[in-house]
């Protein structure tokens, strides 16, 4: 349960101020986040990865600067590999 001063030192918190570049720098190479999509989506953003079947789930594992880790439609594959790296996983909100 958060009081009426951790809810203001949210408000202020100085990484609120940071531009996008400043922030992805902070953790690019530490922080990754899991985005899900579909196959039709993942052929469109990545035309010369592996082709996957337009109603397939690719589940990526992404840097905080973007760059793309990790590609699979198997989450265990995604949690193997999470397990063997010193890199932390974020959620979005």
């Amino acid at each position: 349960m958060h009081d009426k001063t951790e809810t203001q030192n949210l408000d202020t918190n100085p990484l609120k101020a940071l531009s996008a570049a400043e922030f992805a720098a902070l953790g690019a190479e530490s922080v990754v986040y899991l985005r899900t999509m579909t196959g039709g989506e993942f052929n469109r953003l990545f035309p010369q990865g592996h082709a996957e079947p337009d109603d397939a789930t690719v589940h990526m594992l992404i840097s905080a600067d973007g760059t793309p880790v990790l590609a699979s439609d198997n989450t265990a594959a995604l949690e193997e590999w999470l397990e063997t790296r010193p890199v932390g996983l974020v959620t979005l909100h």
